[in-house]
């Protein structure tokens, strides 16, 4: 028997730097208590495994705009369909929609006297508007219509569950719902090795650079803040790694190597002094700031960072505020100082894991477990 069937859009095996990294992580955690049954696209030469249901991943259906739904989720949802019987089999009392998007077109299509948990990764309405910072005219208006109906499915979702999933306080307070609001924030998943002192002035952003945000907090850093961090300092090095920076500029600035996607992270962490995260606007938690701290670096923000901030959180760790150049220069000129940081976010992420971060999550599901045993004693 299964106690939780989790259903993502994304494979939880993939090579992949950003929530399908979270989602994998959640999973584990969840499996080391209880049985799961994961829910996820069919990969290259999948082996039929126990506990696993794979359905056949399809591109965006575009003819699905038309539905209230999520166009991405309802294209997914399609696929689930034809597997929807062997869901239903596993008689699962809870069920955790791992992504939002998912749950506008399925909730409610899947076990509906289960306890359903819908994670949101990010107030949608907020990232699709986000998404009409940069891109084609086609793709903006996708963006803009996908914003418009994210505002009454989020209501609507958060509504019809039984308890919802935010990754910032902000966005907790986003979804009105008078059902729980569990507040699961990324957790840390410490190296095998534990990371040396900085070295060198070498500055390291790591990214989805074709997501509006990113990239557009980008172009104003390599636009307002590089010039004057290379005018303190000639050897300073911007290291800028992800998929879809390839025009982020016409021509990299003196200084700026972008190197787009790579399989290795820990080998740039591990060449990296600070870590800078320019984003300005967007919803949900950046993943890459606990990969920074799970590292062992600082990393250097906007205003807007400070919203990542936890009271745990060591002094320092998050540089926040106007002058980005200023406070690149800094750490990059006072190796001392930088070491003196990093040593407290190494002590920091040994109680920052995953396991810490999804206990409000774990005591939610025990506590709907107990109350699907005690119905069924009683039958």
């Amino acid at each position: 028997m299964t106690d939780v069937l989790l259903i993502t859009s994304r494979r939880l095996d993939a090579d992949d730097h950003g929530a399908g990294v979270r989602t994998a992580r959640i999973a584990a955690v969840l499996a080391d208590r209880y049985r799961v049954t994961v829910v996820e696209p069919a990969g290259d030469g999948d082996v039929p495994a126990d506990g696993v249901i794979t359905f056949p991943p399809r591109p965006l259906d575009l003819r699905l705009a038309a539905s209230l739904a999520s166009t991405e989720g309802a294209s997914v949802w399609k696929a689930i369909e034809p597997v929807l019987p062997r869901l239903e089999a596993t008689r699962a009392p809870v069920v955790f929609w791992a992504d939002a998007i998912l749950a506008s077109a399925g909730l409610g299509r899947v076990l509906p006297v289960a306890v359903h948990v819908v994670e949101f990764a990010n107030i949608e309405s907020r990232r699709y508007l986000a998404m009409t910072l940069d891109g084609s005219v086609k793709r903006r208006a996708f963006a803009v219509l996908e914003a418009a109906k994210a505002v009454r499915w989020q209501r609507s979702v958060a509504a019809r569950s039984d308890a919802v999933v935010a990754l910032a306080l902000g966005d907790a307070r986003a979804l009105r719902t008078s059902h729980p609001k569990l507040l699961v924030r990324n957790g840390i998943q410490a190296p095998a090795r534990a990371p040396e002192p900085s070295a060198g002035a070498t500055v390291l952003a790591v990214g989805s650079w074709w997501y509006g945000p990113n990239r557009h907090g980008m172009r104003r850093f390599l636009e307002r803040d590089w010039p004057r961090v290379r005018a303190e300092l000639p050897e300073a090095r911007l290291r800028i790694v992800g998929a879809g920076g390839d025009d982020l500029t016409t021509a990299p600035p003196a200084g700026v190597e972008v190197a787009g996607f790579v399989d290795d992270l820990e080998a740039e962490y591990a060449a990296a002094a600070v870590v800078l995260a320019p984003a300005r606007s967007g919803g949900g938690s950046q993943l890459k700031l606990v990969g920074a701290l799970s590292h062992g670096r600082i990393v250097v923000g906007p205003a807007f960072l400070a919203r990542e901030r936890t009271p745990d959180l060591p002094d320092g760790a998050f540089r926040t505020g106007d002058d980005m150049a200023g406070a690149i220069v800094g750490l990059l000129r006072s190796p001392a100082e930088r070491h003196a940081v990093e040593q407290r976010i190494r002590d920091y992420c040994l109680t920052s894991t995953w396991g810490h971060a999804a206990r409000p999550l774990i005591r939610f599901v025990d506590r709907a477990l107990q109350r699907s045993a005690a119905a069924e004693a009683a039958r």
